[in-house]
């Protein structure tokens, strides 16, 4: 995604918080210096919420048409860190180039692969080098080793302690919180993906990805923000292990399971939404156990 496209996409979302508040500027210029972006970018976001009849604009100013809605906010997955997208399109090419274990990789050829700056991409390697994902070599090159038992068994425990915290952090949330506008949009995601999977667009292993995120950085863990590559980690290693696999089945068990635990957020039931994210997790463990039975390492 073109950074101009985020920015556009991570404003028109504020902008929608503003309309909650009943605080959205009438004028371009008004707009702009609230979200602090170009009045080209402002002027666009104006448009937009127009042509969504969210509002309208007259000689008074701004009129609200309607109540805004969870569904009308951009997902979580069109507004990811620039950062996150660079580690997405690493694990692709791993993945689609099926780079086998121990294979030599140099930063600037995998950087010309999937257009990311090679700045960045070192930061990645060197994040993951500290799990024993990757190792240096001489004159920016790394040697891949990919996924051990051992590095499955501390992930996932990792994965298991941080995600049962964060929801009893979660169902504490103030109802201003934006959190709860990111969830409905997730939750809202999740629906139209199930009323017709087969006709979806969607990348549900993108959608998984995206909302375990979401709970995860609303829930401000301090463990989770000095070790986001193990979380990137473990993603990937989800979607290598399962999502990549056109099982239909899991995948409908997988996104029921998170609305159940949206439900129960929303409810603010906290041990409800702990026994669906325990059952969720430990299923997603079991598959990860078979994998590794069926193939003692990963590539």
């Amino acid at each position: 995604m073109a950074r101009t496209d985020k920015t556009f996409k991570l404003s028109y979302n504020e902008s929608l918080n503003l309309c909650r508040e009943e605080k959205l500027p009438s004028t371009i210029q008004g707009l702009a210096l609230a979200l602090g972006v170009s009045r080209t970018t402002a002027r666009k976001v104006l448009a937009h919420l127009e042509k969504n009849k969210i509002i309208e604009r007259n000689d008074g100013g701004v009129q609200l048409l309607q109540p805004v809605r969870g569904s009308d906010f951009y997902s979580p997955v069109l507004t990811k860190p620039t950062r996150e997208i660079a580690e997405t399109r690493f694990f692709n090419w791993l993945l689609d180039e099926k780079i086998a274990r121990g294979a030599r990789i140099s930063e600037s050829h995998v950087a010309s692969q999937i257009n990311v700056p090679i700045a960045t991409l070192h930061q990645i390697f060197v994040s993951f080098s500290r799990f024993g994902f990757l190792s240096k070599e001489q004159h920016r090159n790394w040697i891949y080793h990919g996924f051990t038992r051992e590095l499955a068994d501390t992930l996932f425990d990792f994965r298991y302690y941080c995600e049962m915290s964060a929801l009893d952090k979660l169902v504490d949330l103030p109802e201003d919180s934006e959190f709860w506008q990111h969830l409905d949009a997730a939750q809202q995601l999740h629906r139209s993906y199930l009323d017709a999977p087969e006709e979806s667009s969607q990348n549900v292993a993108e959608m998984d990805a995206a909302f375990h995120r979401l709970l995860l950085r609303y829930s401000s863990s301090i463990l989770l923000l000095v070790n986001e590559a193990a979380l990137s980690l473990i993603f990937y290693f989800r979607f290598h292990e399962s999502w990549r696999e056109h099982n239909t089945e899991r995948r409908l068990i997988a996104l029921n399971d998170h609305l159940e635990i949206i439900d129960a957020l929303r409810a603010r039931e906290r041990s409800a939404a702990r026994a669906v994210m325990r059952r969720h997790l430990k299923h997603a463990w079991r598959s990860v156990l078979n994998r590794f039975q069926e193939r003692p390492q990963i590539s």
